[in-house]
């Protein structure tokens, strides 16, 4: 017996040795799951257990027992409770995401609150936001630090003088619109992995603020270990949140304005819409009406195409040739015809809301898109352009005008949500509320993507929603 004890692991012979002489002395059977170790190293689990056996003299005679592995249970035990330890990190998280969420107010504290959060709470040495563009310079290729926490010290000093070699992965995340992540065996990044080792550091990790297609910046964080693949998720969605705060705050501001500017601006190149109406498959003489609504939850956005001057099949065919049209259908046959189309990458209405901007009319005719937005007063309109240049250089503003609010804007879809908005929108366009009806509820909700019952059931909150603020009534939302 006493050989047999040196099988098993060193931390585990004190147990066993206890309990066989606890059988000798006491007559105590036991029964214990335990490691043994090979010659080699390898460490496998046991159940031993061990009962005394008795002459008719009651003395202790021998010790019969049961030997059996159980390695395959025990690594199953350990993944399951590597599992629950992973779902309860991954909801505290997000509960800790959806507290800060309601609790900050200005950008800075949103950095700073969820930088806070994953350095004190989930084991990264160090965080921090930028934006992607420097307002102050109008500069797009300016990384501009908003807020952090720095356990390692130093790193915000670094990133203001230059110095900062992780800032590599920062600027790649925001150039890509990808995660980026390097750590201190990645090849090819000999100034970010000597800049990990002099700190002692295992990995910096990169995500780019993006929240319908607008990237406003991007958040990175470091540590000392590898980091678990729940502990990265955790920082995909704070880096989602934080963008979707921001585009709150800005879409916020816009409606609480007074003074409103109304700016035409025109693409007479460039635009998936101009390349459509400039085609050869569509006369010079017509014009298409476009809406757009709200990115979908597969990343494309829908757009509603309405024109009296052409063939409905044959505009939806024209779209089709469009390199970023991913789908082309028409959608109504009676009255004026509307064709739905969903498109991939960054569209206009978006980089529009970044900076609080509401597109009010898209219409294109003859290769040449023409789009009326309003803006809060204080938007830097030429900043704006710059901004839209980059997608579609050949932008330009043709006219800005100041008006009065008077506050209706912010009564009038303030309290309703995307799909709200974005049902009672396709609804118009497809002509359901006029008389008689262009379209049908199921027609609708083919636009969309869903159920007849969850597009009345949007319409009707929407109604409720918005005539009970304009005749002072409460209204029950969904």
């Amino acid at each position: 017996m006493e050989e047999g004890i040196e099988f098993y692991h060193p931390e585990d012979r004190p147990i066993i040795q206890a309990a066989v002489d606890r059988l000798r002395a006491d007559g105590e059977s036991y029964d214990l799951e335990l490691r043994e170790m090979t010659d080699n190293g390898e460490v496998y689990w046991v159940r031993t257990t061990g009962v005394p056996e008795y002459d008719a003299d009651d003395n202790l005679t021998a010790m019969r027992g049961v030997y059996r592995d159980i390695t395959d249970r025990k690594q199953q035990e350990v993944e399951l409770e590597r599992t629950r330890s992973q779902v309860k990190s991954e909801r505290d998280g997000k509960e800790a995401i959806r507290r800060l969420l309601l609790r900050t107010a200005t950008d800075r504290e949103i950095a700073d609150s969820f930088c806070s959060l994953l350095t004190t709470n989930h084991d990264y040495d160090a965080a921090w936001v930028v934006q992607s563009y420097n307002w102050e310079s109008r500069a797009t290729d300016e990384t501009v630090w908003v807020a952090g926490h720095d356990d390692v010290g130093g790193i915000a000093d670094e990133f203001k003088t230059g110095e900062l070699s992780a800032v590599k992965a920062t600027r790649r995340a925001l150039e890509t619109g990808e995660p980026v992540t390097i750590t201190t065996e990645t090849v090819g990044e000999t100034a970010v992995v000597e800049w990990l080792t002099a700190w002692g550091l295992q990995s910096v990790r990169s995500v780019p603020l993006t929240h319908d297609g607008i990237t406003y910046g991007a958040l990175t964080v470091v540590q000392c270990g590898d980091g678990s693949e729940v502990s990265q998720q955790l920082v995909d969605e704070v880096a989602t949140a934080v963008a979707f705060k921001q585009q709150v705050h800005q879409q916020r501001d816009a409606l609480i304005t007074d003074t409103l500017v109304e700016c035409k601006m025109r693409i007479p190149a460039d635009h998936f819409l101009g390349r459509l109406t400039g085609g050869p498959e569509i006369a010079s003489d017509v014009t298409v009406q476009a809406h757009e609504l709200h990115r979908d939850d597969d990343g494309l956005v829908t757009y509603l195409l309405k024109t009296a001057d052409t063939d409905g099949e044959k505009l939806a065919v024209a779209a089709r040739s469009i390199d970023s049209v991913r789908e082309a259908r028409l959608l109504t046959t009676s009255g004026t015809p509307v064709v739905r189309i969903r498109i991939e990458g960054l569209t206009i209405g978006t980089v529009f809301q970044r900076f609080g901007g509401v597109l009010q009319s898209v219409t294109a005719r003859n290769g040449i898109v023409d789009f009326s937005v309003e803006f809060p007063r204080r938007t830097d309109i030429r900043g704006v352009v710059e901004v839209v240049q980059e997608t579609w250089p050949s932008v330009s503003a043709r006219s800005r005008t100041e008006r009065s609010d008077g506050g209706d804007r912010a009564a009038t879809f303030d309290g309703l949500t995307h799909k709200q908005e974005d049902a009672l929108r396709a609804a118009t366009v497809a002509g359901f509320f006029e008389r008689p009806q262009n379209s049908t509820a199921h027609d609708v909700a083919e636009i969309l993507g869903i159920s007849r019952s969850t597009v009345l059931q949007h319409l009707r909150t929407a109604e409720q929603k918005l005539f009970g603020d304009a005749f002072g009534t409460e209204s029950r939302g969904e």
